[in-house]
């Protein structure tokens, strides 16, 4: 494995972090993200004060700079199947390190974008660059039959942090059963792979909790008065 295959992980911190909320925002609506107040810059802020358009542009965005940041990981190990090869299907022919660095790009992907250190360490949740990954690394069918049932759950409680808890743990059963049933080499971080991810969420989601209300320009000074 190439040294240069090490440059995969803070690229893809560096792509996480690019702000398509706030970007959108400021081109698009001519208003400040930030100003949002919880520390949450996210695609359904974007829906709330912008509409629908914006909205959807940003969650493309997000979820494309997840793929993309697990589709260069896998080109600089030199991961041996097409552009959107699944490791779920194809584990790598070589030795953890590999699948631990492309892991890693997609985890740091996550906190970039949940704490970007473009605008203040705010960001979103991280549900969109979550799927992004996860479409990188496994890209059909699992993903989509989680996706269809976090939909359905989605319609039936008008909870998308519920639908995303559905889609996550629904992964993680279809990748275990996928491993028991056909794929006995599937190695059991990718099975656990998804609640790792979802544990940044939480995190996040506790983030917004506790700061909601406060100015992005005295979230520094909570986090110190904390601190004491």
């Amino acid at each position: 494995m190439p040294i240069y295959s090490y440059l995969a992980i803070p690229i893809g911190y560096l792509l996480g972090a690019t702000p398509s909320a706030y970007i959108v925002g400021r081109l698009i609506g001519k208003i400040d993200m930030r100003t949002e107040g919880d520390g949450r810059i996210s695609a359904a802020a974007v829906k709330k004060r912008m509409g629908f358009p914006p909205f959807l542009l940003v969650v493309v965005m997000d979820v494309c700079k997840g793929i993309l940041t697990i589709v260069i990981a896998k080109l600089l190990i030199g991961f041996p199947v097409d552009f959107f090869g699944d490791l779920s299907h194809d584990p790598l022919p070589l030795s953890l390190a590999p699948l631990l660095i492309v892991l890693a790009t997609g985890f740091v992907t996550v906190i970039g974008h949940s704490w970007s250190p473009f605008i203040n360490f705010q960001g979103g949740l991280g549900a969109t660059a979550i799927y992004g990954v996860l479409g990188g690394i496994m890209f059909l069918p699992q993903e989509l039959i989680a996706l269809v049932l976090g939909g359905i759950a989605v319609l039936a409680t008008r909870k998308s942090g519920f639908s995303t808890g559905v889609i996550i743990v629904s992964l993680f059963i279809i990748l275990l059963l996928q491993r028991l049933l056909s794929s006995p080499d599937m190695s059991p971080i990718l099975i656990a792979y998804p609640l790792i991810l979802i544990l940044l969420m939480i995190a996040k989601r506790f983030q917004v909790r506790k700061t909601r209300g406060i100015k992005s320009h005295d979230l520094l000074q909570y986090w110190k008065s904390n601190q004491q």
